[in-house]
């Protein structure tokens, strides 16, 4: 039977480190909840599926994840790309779309599985930094004019951005 082993983070871990590391996953966590609630509102999920998929996701990275230092949680692009991609094809059934949101989550999870496994972490140096500020600030103006309305009450119309 093979032998099981650590994550490279796991193996040179220092016990001094415990009580640091216990409070920053308390302030995560204090953070993450409503974050994650939020972003499940913006790609169109019930709030509580936000939740539902956040613990999964952070107690697997931290059994076979890389990098102490790694920041890994919901992202406002992940959440409008959710959105954008799924929106059509629920035909306004609530029940389809949670159902696709989790298919997507698991597609996802698993090409960056196998992405980590064929060692393409390289591709990232690809894009170049204008290509990524771009794209972050077309988020931005998307998120923002989305949630216009419930922000200031005033109701907003309009076709397309």
């Amino acid at each position: 039977m093979p032998r099981l082993r650590l994550p490279a983070a796991a193996r040179g871990y220092s016990k001094s480190w415990r009580r640091g590391d216990l409070l920053a996953g308390v302030t995560v966590a204090a953070f993450l909840v409503p974050q994650v609630m939020a972003y499940a509102r913006v790609a169109g999920l019930n709030p509580a599926a936000g939740l539902w998929a956040a613990v999964p996701a952070l107690v697997i990275y931290a059994a076979i994840g890389s990098s102490r230092s790694l920041s890994l949680g919901p992202e406002a692009t992940t959440a409008l790309m959710t959105a954008a991609a799924i929106g059509p094809l629920t035909a306004g059934s609530p029940a389809r779309y949670a159902s696709l949101a989790a298919t997507l989550a698991l597609l996802t999870g698993v090409m960056a599985l196998a992405a980590g496994l064929a060692r393409l972490g390289f591709l990232a140096d690809l894009l170049s930094r204008p290509v990524l500020v771009g794209y972050l600030s077309g988020v931005a103006l998307i998120m923002i004019t989305g949630q216009l309305a419930a922000a200031t009450g005033v109701p907003v119309t309009g076709r397309g951005s």
